[in-house]
């Protein structure tokens, strides 16, 4: 008896340092080597609101996952909480890096009601994957470039858009509805999205949403697709609203064909957004794989 006192005793004392610290270590894949770092926190708590007047199409998926066998959930290129991300000290504001840029990417600032931006409230660097699943992931951060996730001011129960992108992905001929991205993983407070039909991230743009009260009619869609095969997958309408801000902030990181990028670059993800006062801090990155890799991609060069 006093070993089973005991054993609850340390149970429950275990259970309000862990409340107390706010954060639980993510789980690994199986045969993965769980990641040291950081902790990604769970963002329990009651649904959000539906937004009034929405509803999700499920759409056919052009290209199936190249891991049909590995659940999205464990899947670090679709599952962002895998890989976590930790805090990083940079330039809390857009940036400019010069170069070429696309005018059909995603600009972040439609996701807001007026097109706004909304400000940067802190930046953080990704957990890189070493790509063979289940492999080693979020061990190491991503530094180059040197800031890979923004969290961006909102406020709770804010209603978020999908971004605008002037190209769709698929137009349904018989309802006469245009989509704009598809959706590859949602769960009640992070989605991540793709901007082809591909069940995968390795072409086109991707974009992780962390901290989103993810509307509630849009993850039944998700969970009717998943239990179908995964052939068909929530299509996003130009503007449709997703769901609303969970808190005081949001996280966002944007890729391209895979490869993590700088969401605090005015060119690529903010255009059209006026700013007053200074002109944004130069970053010269000319010298990066990265940034010589996106060139080549808007030049047509493989």
């Amino acid at each position: 008896m006093r070993f089973l006192r005991n054993a609850i005793l340390i149970g429950v004392i275990l259970l309000l340092l862990e409340g107390a610290m706010g954060a639980r270590p993510t789980v690994a894949a199986p045969g993965a080597t769980r990641m040291l770092f950081p902790l990604v926190r769970s963002l329990d708590g009651p649904g959000c609101r539906p937004v009034d007047g929405e509803w999700y199409d499920l759409i056919p998926v052009a290209q199936p996952s190249p891991d049909p066998a590995v659940p999205v959930e464990w899947h670090p290129d679709i599952n962002l909480a895998l890989r976590g991300y930790r805090d990083t000290a940079s330039y809390l504001g857009l940036v400019e890096y010069g170069g070429d840029t696309d005018p059909g990417a995603p600009r972040l600032q439609t996701m807001f009601a007026g097109a706004r931006f909304p400000g940067i409230a802190s930046v953080h660097q990704v957990g890189e994957w070493d790509g063979n699943w289940p492999g080693v992931y979020g061990v190491y951060p991503i530094t180059s470039p040197e800031v890979t996730l923004i969290k961006v001011f909102t406020s709770p129960e804010q209603v978020l858009y999908v971004p605008y992108r002037g190209p769709e992905v698929f137009h349904d001929t018989l309802t006469g509805q245009h989509y704009v991205a598809m959706v590859l993983y949602a769960t009640h407070e992070r989605l991540t999205l793709v901007f082809t039909r591909d069940d995968h991230i390795i072409n086109g743009y991707a974009l992780h949403i962390e901290g989103i009260c993810v509307d509630p009619r849009l993850q039944a869609a998700y969970r009717t697709a998943v239990a179908e095969g995964r052939g068909r997958l929530p299509g996003l309408r130009y503007g449709q609203a997703i769901g609303r801000s969970r808190a005081s902030t949001l996280g966002l990181a944007i890729r391209d064909t895979g490869q993590f990028l700088d969401p605090r670059s005015g060119k690529d993800w903010w255009q059209g957004v006026q700013l007053t006062g200074a002109s944004l801090p130069y970053i010269d990155a000319s010298n990066e794989p990265w940034f010589i890799e996106r060139q080549n991609r808007l030049h047509g060069v493989d």
